[in-house]
């Protein structure tokens, strides 16, 4: 699929920049999202090389207007994959880290291909995932620090 036909199958979003590198949009049933890049630099802070890459992922519903709690949307998956794509397109070679929100009990809905899971403080299980490109220069150190770091995460709430 193209870049024009994927963003044709979007809903418009705006790149609002910002701390957070922020991007919006609204859906068909008038939901607003604010999709966040938030700098996560001192998650491998030893490896200056790419620790300055490194950015979580985050979705949020900014406005609600209907009280009703977000019902899948055939043009969310597209829409989220094209404002990652003009992200990587903005910054050179990111690490963008996503922890599945575990707040409503749907997060293994939300990625069913997801392998790296935490155990957070009350044993429920979080997918969680890293989303950066094979030709990053330093792949294999960081998918290695990652899982360090990860495995570390899981050992600490034993």
């Amino acid at each position: 699929m193209s870049n024009e036909e994927r963003q044709s199958l979007a809903y418009d979003f705006f790149f609002f920049g910002g701390e957070n590198n922020s991007y919006g949009f609204q859906t068909s049933n008038y939901i607003s999202y604010e999709i966040k890049f938030k700098p996560m630099f001192y998650l491998f802070e030893p490896h200056k090389e790419y620790a300055n890459s490194a950015y979580e992922f985050v979705i949020e519903v900014f406005e609600n207007t209907t009280n009703k709690t977000p019902s899948y949307d055939d043009l969310m998956p597209v829409t989220i994959a094209t404002i990652i794509e003009d992200f990587y397109n903005k910054i050179n070679q990111p690490l963008i880290i996503y922890v599945c929100d575990s707040s409503d009990g749907r997060q293994l809905a939300r990625n069913r291909k997801i392998e790296v899971i935490l155990l957070d403080k009350s044993g429920e299980r979080v997918p969680t995932v890293m989303i950066l490109r094979n030709n990053n220069p330093y792949f294999s150190e960081i998918i290695s620090d990652f899982q360090k770091i990860l495995i570390g995460y899981n050992d600490d709430d034993k």
